[in-house]
């Protein structure tokens, strides 16, 4: 099974990796063929097909398909990579588990989400009244018409070069 994020644009590489448990010192060639699922072939994926054969010696190989990038939103999407018609030359190899068939399943993962918005209203009023006295810093009101928004405010004393001048 294997996992790639889609991407917004292009294709991204997705790497099934096939192995043997051991060496074996004939051919074995099978087909393999992706099956769309929630994903589908073209618009998420490049649709694969067609056989391999790996000569003696060869336990590990790696079947690659496209995945296209793109900017929908949308739930992570999943296909099918099936492998069939395994030929061992009279060899005992068999998919594990033992079948017909072996599958795995590609997810692509979607990277797109929905925007988050924020829009607040352009009339915002803010009122002060102020005083030169020291022990009187002013007071100042701020509303908005935006709901959960917290208007802050700190009070700053610039000492002048006079008394009683701030």
């Amino acid at each position: 099974n294997e996992t790639v994020t889609e991407g917004d644009a292009g294709t991204q590489p997705m790497t099934f990796t096939v192995n043997m448990s051991a060496v074996v010192d004939a051919n074995v060639s099978f087909n393999f063929a992706t099956a769309n699922g929630t994903a589908s072939a073209p618009t998420d994926f490049g649709s694969a097909g067609g056989s391999v054969t790996w000569v003696p010696g060869v336990i590990t190989g790696t079947l690659t398909i496209l995945i296209n990038g793109d900017c929908t939103i949308e739930p992570n999407e999943v296909f099918t990579m099936v492998l069939s018609a395994l030929n061992a030359n009279g060899r005992n190899v068999t998919f594990s588990p033992a079948g017909s068939t072996l599958s795995g399943t590609g997810t692509i993962n979607n990277e797109d989400f929905l925007p988050v918005i924020t829009f607040c209203p352009a009339n915002v009023t803010i009122n002060c009244q102020d005083s030169t006295a020291p022990a009187n810093t002013g007071q100042a009101t701020a509303t908005d018409d935006c709901p959960g928004v917290l208007v802050t405010s700190a009070d700053i004393t610039v000492g002048g070069n006079c008394v009683n001048n701030y």
